[in-house]
């Protein structure tokens, strides 16, 4: 797994995705002030994940109800 900073949809707002060869297979669910501190919560989260325990029948979310287009939009334009 590697991660990679992403540009968030403000002016000094950065994210991060861990990508799986080419595949994004996790985001980040807040911005970040510094490129550097995106980076380093991508580390700690690679780490957790490397010691979590991921049961077969686990609960999936659901969703928070229907929303906008443009508030949909707006969320993944980074």
């Amino acid at each position: 797994m590697r991660a990679t900073s992403v540009i968030g949809p403000s002016s000094g707002t950065h994210g991060f995705c861990i990508l799986l060869g080419e595949t994004v297979v996790m985001t980040n669910g807040r911005w970040f002030a510094a490129a550097a501190a995106s980076l380093e919560a991508a580390a700690a989260t690679i780490a957790a994940l490397g010691e979590a325990v991921v049961i077969a029948d686990a609960p999936v979310p659901q969703n928070g109800g229907p929303r906008k287009q443009a508030e949909a939009t707006k969320i993944l334009s980074w």
